[in-house]
């Protein structure tokens, strides 16, 4: 938490200290100085306060990149850089539209986005060649779409930052 552009912060908080939130409604909360801990009451009102929650990107992106490998066509995996561009695109959307949840945002259009980057995994993981100007060609398409719509999760090391 910190003051905008000549703000001032609510009394008794402190700049730079983090507070653990009481959600009250969607659009109002207290603060607390431990989590669980009882609301901190407020004496004076602040001006121009920002108010930020670390968000788990790391995280994020590991899961969706694993999630991505696991279903990519078996001549994909393990990536290599130069990553695919629509792999880094499909691990992007999906992790912005988790990001947002969590944030607890809702979009109509990261709905719509979420949903097409589900859509190609599963097209991958029916066995749907990826396509993209760096990734190379397999040398047998059927077989690579026969061994990877079976549904086994290939699981290699390969990860998309």
């Amino acid at each position: 938490m910190r003051a905008s552009g000549g703000g001032t912060i609510s009394a008794p908080l402190v700049a730079g200290t983090v507070y653990f939130v009481i959600r009250l409604t969607d659009s109002t909360f207290q603060l607390a100085a431990t989590p669980g801990g009882a609301a901190i009451d407020l004496t004076v009102d602040g001006i121009s306060m920002i108010v930020a929650k670390d968000l788990p990107f790391a995280k994020v992106l590991e899961l969706y990149s694993r999630l991505v490998d696991s279903w990519s066509p078996a001549h994909l995996v393990p990536f290599t850089e130069p990553y695919p561009t629509v792999v880094v695109a499909t691990v992007s959307e999906l992790s912005a539209r988790r990001i947002q949840l969590i944030s607890g945002v809702h979009s109509e259009s990261m709905t719509t986005i979420e949903e097409e980057a589900m859509k190609r995994i599963e097209q991958w993981g029916k066995g749907q060649p990826l396509r993209d100007a760096t990734a190379t060609p397999p040398a047998n398409l059927a077989v690579v779409a026969s061994s990877s719509s079976s549904g086994r999760n290939w699981g290699c090391g390969g990860r998309i930052p």
